[in-house]
């Protein structure tokens, strides 16, 4: 006997069905772990930017600046050489490095971020302060939510809490 083997279109359509239930379940667990990825990500990526800029206003012994972008969505870092800026906040002579963030987060601070050439976190005349930043998730919800917060102290040391 000579049988032909294959699937009818019964079959198929079962298939594909089934396919699309498993998709359809899979997707939102997707997003969720890709967005803890992007938390995770930016926070750590954030702890080496600063200390980054901190590292090269010291070597190049500048007033090191970063810039959140007007839509939070990025961030740059520059330096300042002497004589300093009169802008408020005061605007770097050359940009080292800009980071892009995921499409999701946004970024914020309580004030300025700038480095003295001693890596000392100060204010826009030079008077050491504490500055907080914030990291908030966009999640088509509506408002972002608040999921890390960091110190940066007058020391140059940042953590989050």
């Amino acid at each position: 006997m000579n049988r032909q083997r294959g699937y009818t279109v019964t079959e198929i359509l079962l298939m594909l069905g089934f396919l699309f239930i498993v998709i359809g379940v899979a997707t939102p667990g997707f997003q969720q772990i890709r967005n803890s990825i992007n938390r995770s990500n930016t926070q750590l990526l954030l702890l080496q930017d600063l200390r980054k800029a901190q590292a090269h206003t010291v070597t190049e012994g500048c007033r090191g600046i970063v810039r959140i972008a007007s839509n939070q969505r990025s961030y740059s870092f520059g330096c300042d050489y002497i004589p300093y800026s009169a802008a408020n906040p005061p605007l770097p002579d050359s940009v080292v490095f800009l980071r892009y963030l995921p499409s999701s987060i946004t970024i914020a601070s309580s004030g300025p971020i700038i480095f003295n050439s001693r890596g000392q976190t100060v204010d826009v005349n030079n008077n050491l302060t504490n500055t907080t930043i914030t990291l908030l998730l966009d999640s088509g919800s509506g408002s972002p939510s608040l999921f890390a917060t960091g110190i940066l102290r007058a020391t140059g040391f940042f953590s989050f809490s």
